[in-house]
């Protein structure tokens, strides 16, 4: 991966927001996504559907965001934290979670699409979304988070309770 593809300091100078839409509403998570201005979702849900938050199954959540004044964009194929396909399993007999993220964070599509988003960001304010709520149990903070940091492109989490709070990828809830 490009290490420090946006400046040569420590300081990341770009931040991508992170969030999960878990069971709130269409309009709450509009009201969470409101005090950062966001312009662009990315959704990196391996199975952009859900049966809790059925607004935010792809085709709906697309029309829904783009009704809100956001652009979307899926990447759930590239960037999602579910194993597809015959040796992407992620089963206790084959393999850990945490084997299969360390084996995904080097493939080449993964480091693509995190390259792609990242600058991305350097023209709009962006979230990456999937289903989960606590970040701290969720690919975005697993694997998306570190490859961001990779190229000094900061991850915070739009706080789930708090309208307009942000948190580190470090901080747990």
């Amino acid at each position: 991966m490009e290490q420090g593809l946006f400046n040569d300091m420590d300081t990341p100078k770009f931040t991508i927001y992170s969030i999960g839409h878990s069971n709130h509403t269409l309009d709450r998570f509009a009201e969470l996504l409101r005090p950062h201005n966001i312009e662009l979702i990315i959704d990196v849900r391996s199975l952009p559907r859900s049966r809790f938050a059925p607004w935010s199954n792809r085709n709906q959540f697309e029309e829904n965001l783009n009704q809100l004044g956001i652009d979307y964009l899926w990447k759930g194929d590239s960037l999602g934290g579910v194993p597809r396909g015959p040796r992407r399993s992620t089963s206790k007999e084959d393999r850990s979670v945490d084997e299969w993220y360390e084996t995904r964070s080097t493939d080449a599509e993964f480091l693509a699409a995190i390259v792609e988003v990242s600058r991305l960001a350097v023209g709009k304010r962006l979230a990456v979304v999937c289903s989960e709520g606590d970040p701290n149990h969720c690919h975005r903070t697993l694997l998306l988070a570190p490859a961001f940091a990779n190229l000094r492109v900061e991850t915070r989490h739009i706080h789930p309770k708090i309208i307009g709070a942000t948190f580190p990828t470090a901080l747990n809830l």
